[in-house]
């Protein structure tokens, strides 16, 4: 499951009660059927778009409406909203992959090493982005958002080939 830290920090600020963990697990049961129905790499590429997006309108948001700025409570619900969305994005199209796509493509042999690599590689990328994003956040602000989105691009190239 993705740990969203600096999300449930933002959210209770803001005062929302809704756990990220547990819609995370409701909206990660939609994977069942996009995966399925849309293709794997369908899927992957729509989701790796939609997340580009999001960060950049993120950032946008962000650089025109600073966090400090008291006048601007519309634009940082906005702002708050595409974070969610970002979330139910992530979790509905490149969340379970990890989990997925070694069982698929690995013969039988290998599907237990190839999905311990995978499900380590994507807990040890989550724990690097926990513990550099604040970093990111303190020294170039909301440029953390273009740099974000500005690293889907190596798996939106891996996609489409």
């Amino acid at each position: 499951m993705l740990e969203t830290p600096h999300l449930v920090c933002l959210l209770s600020v803001v005062g929302d009660p809704i756990s990220d963990e547990r819609v995370g697990t409701l909206i990660s049961l939609t994977a069942l059927y996009s995966l399925d129905k849309f293709g794997r790499r369908k899927t992957l590429l729509t989701g790796l778009v939609a997340m580009t997006t999001l960060w950049i309108m993120i950032g946008l948001l962000l650089k025109f409406y600073p966090a400090d700025a008291v006048t601007a409570t519309v634009p940082h619900g906005f702002i708050v909203a595409f974070i969610w969305i970002f979330y139910s994005t992530y979790v509905a199209t490149w969340g379970p992959c990890g989990w997925w796509i070694p069982m698929e493509v690995l013969p039988t042999n290998l599907r237990a090493k190839g999905s311990a690599l995978s499900v380590s590689f994507t807990f040890l990328y989550n724990l690097c982005v926990s513990k550099t994003t604040p970093l990111l956040f303190a020294s170039i602000g909301y440029k953390t958002y273009f740099y974000y989105g500005g690293n889907v691009r190596p798996s939106q190239i891996a996609c489409e080939r």
